[in-house]
């Protein structure tokens, strides 16, 4: 009991002192003086003013959609934070919109110096204290391709630790998944990158504990991560966070010969390691409302329900319910990478059927599993079902956002990969596969 009691406590202390630190963070960036940041913000307005709020990278390909709207909002609210009431300001997290559209209220907001008059306090907007303090040095462009390094360092340091630890065919799967979802665009919109960036950074630390024998602090990780991805999210692919550490601490672990209780009852580690993901997703997002009223002295939940109710059901589009959670679900598999490239993707498509099926069966070079372990296989089907139950359930947001929170169905590839070599192996020719 006294080790409950210890473990609880801890997760409580973790909670608490991670709020604390972002919400630090948060009051610091409201703290940068507006004149420091002037310069970046009018270059940045005039960026986001080189393009309508929603804009297509390559015409008539889906998943090449850059969200202007949510840069915009982001940078309007980042502009806005005040050192004169900060923790007022980073709750209200007030913009200014009186143009009609976010874009050009952003330049004329930056111009002018006007103040902001609009409220968005539904969401932490941690990206938007990130996105202040990068404007000491950079623009929004220039943001957007420090991104790109970034995500392509975090990228080749997982797949290089994975293919240092032979795991040359997870490092495969997941860049497989990561093509799928065009991952080349995602830096170029600050909505959905952060999903990216901790995605990546909770996967390495993760993978990294495994290796090092430390799963034990897993169960923080999971916390830790839950509670940032709320609080820099814009409501988008939020599940990455969860499932591809999920998936790949799994398949880690699964390699090595572990001795620790995770090891032998993934089942209950992945129970185990939702549940804290959820508690920080969910705490935070609370935990955000609470002090907002507690600050602000009033309810803000009416600022907030509606919007929820919004998210989940929301103007049907189709009628039926069942048409409507069906109708959100495929707009989301539309966007991926062989379906949104017209004949080009149907050429990717083939080619990779070819070498990656075809060619393999015709040389009589796999075979099907004489030993398949039916239960784990049952546990990547539920963790990759994750995604799809998101879409399902904020089937309104789902419906209308396919172009952005489709990239979440990069988990639900990975978890497929590996279904797919349980079931299957190489033959052995001579002792060797």
């Amino acid at each position: 009991m006294n080790k409950k009691i210890k473990t609880l406590t801890s997760y409580i202390l973790i909670f608490v002192t991670t709020v604390a630190l972002l919400m630090g963070f948060l009051l610091a960036s409201a703290h940068i003086p507006q004149s420091l940041i002037q310069k970046h913000m009018e270059e940045s307005a005039g960026i986001l003013c080189e393009h309508n709020r929603i804009w297509y990278m390559i015409p008539g390909v889906e998943s090449s959609q850059n969200h202007l709207y949510a840069d915009a909002i982001t940078a309007n609210i980042a502009y806005h934070f005040s050192n004169d009431k900060p923790l007022e300001s980073v709750m209200w997290a007030r913009y200014y919109w009186q143009d009609g559209d976010v874009n050009t209220s952003f330049w004329t907001a930056v111009q002018n110096h006007l103040g902001a008059e609009t409220q968005y306090l539904r969401y932490w907007h941690g990206s938007a204290a990130v996105v202040r303090l990068l404007h000491l040095f950079f623009n929004i462009r220039q943001i957007y391709w420090l991104h790109a390094v970034v995500i392509l360092g975090l990228l080749s340091a997982l797949l290089a630790m994975l293919c240092k630890n032979h795991m040359l065919a997870e490092a495969v799967m997941l860049g497989f998944s990561m093509i799928m979802v065009s991952i080349w665009f995602v830096p170029f919109c600050l909505e959905y990158t952060w999903t990216f960036l901790c995605m990546l950074v909770s996967t390495l630390i993760g993978v990294r504990l495994v290796l090092k024998g430390k799963r034990n602090l897993l169960g923080y990780l999971f916390l830790i991560t839950g509670i940032v991805t709320v609080y820099l999210d814009f409501l988008s692919t939020e599940t990455l966070t969860l499932v591809i550490p999920l998936l790949l601490i799994l398949r880690v672990t699964e390699k090595l010969e572990g001795n620790s209780a995770e090891h032998d009852k993934p089942w209950i580690f992945t129970m185990k390691g939702s549940v804290l993901w959820a508690i920080g997703y969910v705490g935070m997002w609370v935990s955000k409302w609470l002090i907002a009223s507690a600050v602000l002295h009033e309810n803000v939940m009416p600022y907030v329900r509606s919007h929820i109710g919004d998210r989940i059901g929301g103007v049907n589009p189709v009628g039926s319910l069942f048409g409507y959670i069906a109708g959100s679900i495929i707009r989301n598999l539309k966007c991926l990478l062989p379906f949104d490239y017209g004949m080009i993707g149907a050429a990717i498509l083939l080619v990779t059927i070819a070498v990656f099926i075809v060619l393999p069966v015709v040389m009589d070079k796999v075979t099907v599993r004489s030993n398949i372990d039916k239960k784990i296989i049952a546990l990547y089907f539920l963790i990759g079902g994750i995604p799809i139950l998101r879409f399902a359930v904020l089937r309104n947001h789902s419906w209308y956002h396919r172009s952005f929170t489709f990239r979440a169905l990069a988990g639900t590839l990975l978890a497929l990969c590996f279904i797919i070599t349980e079931l299957i192996e190489w033959k052995r020719i001579n002792g060797h596969t």
